[in-house]
């Protein structure tokens, strides 16, 4: 059985704040909206290490992460992040701890593979009539404005997304930290707002079908670069746009771990080794 899902403690979003650089709760406007998403962006990364350790376990206690009290806390100690369900409770769980009317939501992310299905997380924000998706394990560090029949985008760079506007919703494009070619993400208005009990449902299905069950995967953006480890490649894009790839030895990786991606030495020790199989890896 899940743990009570309970809103963040005043004290544990002080601290959070003040990691990502926050003095203070920011503005519920826009404004505000985009200054806490920038922080996030910047902050939190996109990571499968919690959920490997859960997986490689005797799994009697409750998968990991889904609660956003041990998420930050997990963050916090470790510099861990998680994948899209996760983070879509946890910076859900921080917008409506600083006063942002928010909301789950999912979607699905393989809109070409055949009928689509709630496989993708998120998050959207009301403000003043108008929806906004600050999406949470994509990271484009400024919120997308969603107005049905419209398309819109926000040119951050390398971090750069689109919303194309379709006759039910939106398809998300954007470009994941080791391929620089657009892939979607399709909302569905069917799916948000979704509870916590069907966001824990999707991530516990994911066990079964995930890309990121079986190693240590994990991507930092930054306003001007992206860094990945996936395997043995460090990966990193730069601020025009190249792509580069380095195969490296595990002594290097878990130095890169440790002082790029600001995981901790403890947690790195938890995390089971790589196994086998069908995941992604760089062009």
């Amino acid at each position: 059985m899940n743990a009570p899902n309970l809103p963040l403690e005043p004290e544990l979003v002080e601290r959070v704040l003040a990691k990502m650089t926050l003095n203070a709760k920011p503005n519920n406007d826009l404004a505000g909206l985009n200054q806490l998403y920038h922080a996030w962006c910047a902050s939190i990364p996109f990571d499968s290490i919690q959920k490997r350790i859960w997986l490689e376990s005797d799994r009697d206690w409750p998968m990991t992460g889904c609660h956003a009290t041990e998420f930050f806390e997990n963050w916090l100690k470790h510099g861990t992040g998680g994948t899209c369900w996760p983070t879509a409770e946890g910076l859900y769980a921080l917008l409506v701890a600083c006063a942002f009317d928010a909301r789950r939501v999912a979607g699905a992310m393989h809109i070409g593979a055949g009928e689509p299905w709630a496989d993708h997380g998120s998050v959207m924000v009301d403000i003043d009539g108008i929806t906004y998706l600050p999406d949470p394990s994509i990271i484009h560090f400024e919120v997308l404005r969603l107005v049905p029949g419209q398309s819109s985008k926000v040119d951050t760079g390398v971090n750069r997304a689109e919303a194309v506007a379709t006759e039910n919703g939106f398809d998300i494009k954007w470009m994941p930290g080791h391929l620089r070619e657009w892939v979607a993400y399709r909302t569905d208005p069917e799916l948000y707002p979704i509870d916590h009990d069907f966001l824990v449902s999707r991530y516990e299905w994911s066990v079964d079908v995930s890309n990121f069950n079986n190693a240590l995967f994990i991507t930092r953006r930054f306003p001007d670069r992206i860094i990945s480890v996936g395997r043995a490649n460090y990966i990193e894009v730069a601020a025009d746009d190249t792509l580069t790839v380095t195969v490296v030895e595990e002594d290097v990786r878990r130095k890169l771990l440790v002082e790029e991606f600001g995981l901790s030495e403890e947690i790195l020790d938890s995390c089971p080794p790589d196994k086998e199989g069908d995941d992604w890896v760089p062009d």
